[in-house]
């Protein structure tokens, strides 16, 4: 480390190229620390418990493909769960009415009344609407965030996707150690600057959800329309409590206004690309740094 820092840092400190050499050793530590928390075989290994592996055509590449493999796959084991407590609800009320002929009927609508969960093709653009992350985390605990709070739609506005992503952060902020260090902004646009850091936050998910296993996190499992599940005070948690409505709130709405303005740029694109991490603003560049690099460096050079 000492050789590394001084070639990269030393000479001119604050300097284009040290901020460069700078940002570089960032994203190779966040590398690091992310291919230490996930791997294509911990995410083969996860997801033989919700799906059945095919190696001859499934076997992920890399650690982004296994990352979108893993949410993918939770995901339709979610869409499957979901069609059996549908297609169970549709029987217990034929029964109870004694009606097959209604039974039929609703059936033949049992696709169409299931909330739409897309596919991830792309980490970071088809994660900007947050339905795709929202219901991989509802999965994982289901009682804190509800499938009914996740806005799940064919065609998702502004104020739409504004809603997952808060939702999404507020969960990380109040269950998952802060984990989730991006700004609306950041997760809304998805610029291919912040590629290393979303690594990061999929993998501190992948850990919380699949290795620590905290008591809150309950994955979700088929519920026969029979069985009562307890009611707890408790579980109305003050997250969904707390959190403000994008599509009515005020500030949310002046939030989405700003952004749809023609006048607004994104943050990422104020600056017109030079040369590698060059172009980076300085706000991209302290968000960077918030990630606990102290802590990287310690962990990999002990």
């Amino acid at each position: 480390m000492d050789s590394v820092a001084d070639r990269a840092f030393s000479p001119y400190p604050g300097s284009k190229d040290s901020k460069s050499a700078h940002l570089a050793m960032i994203d190779t530590l966040m590398m690091a620390y992310t291919v230490e928390m996930v791997s294509v075989e911990k995410v083969i290994a996860c997801t033989q418990q919700y799906s059945t592996f095919f190696q001859a055509t499934e076997v992920p590449y890399d650690i982004e493909d296994a990352v979108m493999y893993w949410i993918n796959k939770v995901n339709e084991h979610l869409k499957d769960i979901m069609e059996q407590e549908q297609k169970l609800k549709e029987h217990h009320s034929a029964e109870s009415a004694g009606g097959q002929k209604a039974r039929y009927r609703k059936e033949q609508t049992l696709l169409k009344q299931l909330p739409c969960i897309p596919l991830v093709e792309n980490l970071l653009k088809d994660g900007t609407d947050g339905c795709a992350l929202a219901a991989l985390i509802h999965f994982y605990c289901p009682d804190i965030i509800k499938l009914e709070d996740i806005c799940l739609k064919d065609t998702m506005s502004l104020a739409d996707s504004l809603y997952n992503l808060q939702l999404i952060q507020e969960f990380c902020q109040e269950y998952l150690n802060q984990c989730c260090h991006f700004s609306l902004e950041d997760m809304l646009y998805a610029a291919s600057s912040i590629k290393s850091n979303y690594m990061v936050f999929m993998a501190e998910l992948f850990w919380w959800f699949e290795v620590v296993k905290p008591s809150f996190v309950q994955p979700r499992v088929v519920v026969h329309p029979q069985a009562e599940p307890a009611k707890d005070a408790a579980s109305a948690h003050s997250l969904n409590a707390n959190r403000r409505n994008y599509v009515d709130g005020p500030s949310g709405s002046d939030f989405a206004a700003r952004l749809e303005s023609p006048a607004y740029t994104p943050p990422h694109q104020l600056h017109t690309p030079q040369q590698p991490y060059s172009s980076v603003p300085d706000v991209a560049y302290n968000k960077y740094l918030r990630y606990n690099l102290v802590g990287f460096v310690d962990y990999f050079t002990q």
